[in-house]
């Protein structure tokens, strides 16, 4: 049976408003900002505690203590990744809970009404294990408007929706992996109503918009979603969560707007850091998965003859069993994308030894039409 939208996304709901806390639970200053252009780094003047804490895997801790929690109980995410700039050692933010109960280690108990949390935490679900540490009800100021987008009573956060594309659609359909826009309005509803109910949002609520823009699914069209990136920013939302792989010159119009975005799957950890504190994601990013990939290689693949392809992989190129593998990489034309398949190239390359043995790496534009 397939799973419902909630258990398939919850973690992502559960990270990505994460940031909306940390964010918004202190004052900020005037939004002096630097543009990002050429990979120059974005952050600026705003006080937003994420900023010092961000990981190459984008979720990060706060040195700052949020209003509410005891002191010390904003270092280190409560959604766990890694803090200082390294990236977690598991898909970026999902080491935050272990699904034992226990109190986050390191973690400072929280001071106030605490009725809700479970064995530490914000509370705890059947197959849920990304809650994090315990936090008190919010009592008192919590600031009001202290950034764009903020309120005393209000987050503003723009779900960012790609437009749908029929032929895709029509292959992910039988898989039941296809998603409807009615599907998609019921799913950001539910992703409201889940973090209002189980999260800290010191008085706040979720005021969530529903963005579906023109920007193509595929083929890619960056002048067309940089002109609907300018829409929303228009809006001057908090934060931006847009789920795709592609576009990195899009988030790029989010952050010099000094708007937290999340989304970008896979992305070099370099996007993440030199845009901080602007850009986060939840998955693994692309420099900790080039790592991953070439230690599987390295140690399972690399000078072993191909044992799983067909009995004559070529005319002209022999049997299997006979042929000794090759790795070939194929990417998305991203430019973060192509930088983590550089990194894989690399690492590679080093534990063959052999600098003619140099994996190829191979571009494509994400075109349904020419797959």
């Amino acid at each position: 049976m397939r799973k419902s939208v909630l258990q398939l996304y919850a973690p992502f709901i559960a990270l990505a408003v994460v940031q909306a806390l940390l964010v918004v639970s202190a004052p900020s200053r005037g939004p002096n900002r630097t543009a990002a252009a050429g990979g120059a780094s974005v952050a600026g003047g705003s006080a937003a505690p994420v900023g010092g804490g961000a990981s190459a895997a984008g979720l990060a801790g706060s040195s700052s203590a949020v209003p509410g929690a005891a002191a010390g109980s904003g270092s280190g995410s409560s959604a766990g990744a890694t803090p200082g700039g390294g990236a977690a050692s598991t898909p970026s933010g999902t080491a935050g809970g272990t699904g034992t109960g226990s109190v986050a280690p390191g973690a400072a108990v929280a001071k106030g009404d605490t009725s809700h949390c479970v064995g530490g935490r914000q509370f705890a679900l059947p197959h849920f294990h990304y809650a994090p540490p315990c936090v008190a009800k919010f009592t008192g100021n919590n600031g009001g408007a202290t950034y764009q987008g903020v309120t005393a009573t209000s987050i503003k956060v723009v779900s960012f929706n790609s437009a749908a594309n029929e032929q895709v659609n029509a292959i992910l359909a039988p898989q039941g992996l296809a998603q409807t826009k009615d599907q998609t309005t019921a799913y950001d509803a539910a992703a409201k109503q889940f973090v209002e109910k189980h999260y800290e949002l010191y008085g706040r609520k979720i005021d969530m918009v529903e963005y579906f823009s023109t920007c193509p699914t595929t083929p890619p069209d960056i002048p067309t979603c940089k002109e609907e990136a300018r829409k929303v920013i228009a809006m001057h939302p908090f934060m931006v969560v847009w789920a795709t792989p592609l576009y990195s010159a899009v988030f790029d119009e989010f952050a010099r707007a000094g708007i937290v975005s999340v989304g970008g799957w896979h992305f070099d950890a370099s996007i993440f850091n030199t845009r901080r504190p602007y850009r986060y994601d939840v998955l693994m990013d692309g420099s900790r998965s080039a790592q991953v990939i070439a230690d599987y290689y390295c140690k399972k693949m690399e000078g072993k003859p191909a044992s799983n392809s067909g009995r004559v992989i070529h005319p002209t190129i022999g049997t299997r069993g006979q042929v000794r593998r090759k790795l070939g990489i194929v990417v998305p034309d991203d430019p973060a994308d192509v930088s983590s398949a550089k990194s894989v190239q690399s690492l590679v390359t080093r534990c063959e030894n052999d600098p003619s043995r140099q994996p190829p790496i191979y571009t494509y534009e994400s075109d349904i039409n020419r797959a």
